[in-house]
């Protein structure tokens, strides 16, 4: 990645949930290999297959007039690179960049020497880091999506689904530390609201909780 400066938007996407979005529902979801420090590998092609068919809702507005780059509002440009055609960093229409990614991206999770297809099967040694640039370029296409296609998306309703896919994937990338901070810079905002979202609601329930339990003793109390 190559940015042009290290500052997000301004707050633009303020979240609207679903009943999916709860905190037990989307950090539930976040499966860990039996070592429990990696992700596992259904985990990572459900994310996968979820950015999928986020890229479909928008796919047909990438023109190359109108993305010749991939980029994340005006403050951070992407470049691609891979071991095959694009051997140094290389500017592509937006489009391109994301059909480009989500190839690569394929093209691990089909190979059982990365993701083994046997469970008695042993993990590669660079296992986690493989797993973290999968996610590392996944998350662009999501910095793209909110910066760029935000209208498109609330258009065709699809905006709380676009927030409950985006809280489950940060959540698993917190959980794990799949991310660095400069690569989650372009959402940082959002991100930061989610976790306090998650926070609230967490301190609700607990103090629910305790409200719950000094009730049943003052119950027992004046019995």
């Amino acid at each position: 990645m190559r940015c042009r400066v290290s500052h997000p938007l301004g707050r633009r996407w303020r979240p609207r949930h679903t009943s999916a979005d709860s905190p037990a529902s989307v950090l539930g979801g976040a499966a860990a290999s039996p070592a429990s420090r990696d992700p596992s590998p259904p985990a990572a092609h459900d994310f996968y297959q979820e950015t999928l068919i986020l890229f479909s809702l928008i796919e047909d507005e990438l023109t190359e007039e109108a993305f010749p780059s991939m980029t994340a509002g005006p403050k951070f440009e992407y470049f691609w690179q891979d071991d095959g055609e694009y051997k140094s960093p290389t500017k592509l229409p937006a489009k391109v960049y994301i059909q480009n990614l989500l190839a690569w991206v394929d093209a691990f999770l089909q190979d059982p020497a990365v993701f083994p297809n046997e469970p008695d099967q042993a993990f590669p040694e660079n296992f986690r880091g493989i797993v973290q640039r999968i996610f590392r370029r996944l998350f662009r296409i999501y910095a793209h999506i909110y910066y760029h296609h935000w209208d498109r998306i609330q258009e065709m309703g699809a905006d709380a689904h676009l927030n409950t896919c985006f809280k489950h994937f940060i959540f698993f990338v917190k959980r794990f530390d799949l991310i660095g901070p400069e690569e989650l810079a372009p959402l940082d905002e959002l991100i930061a609201s989610f976790i306090e979202d998650h926070k609230a609601e967490k301190a609700a329930g607990g103090a629910a909780a305790g409200g719950g339990a000094g009730g049943g003793a003052a119950s027992a109390s004046s019995s």
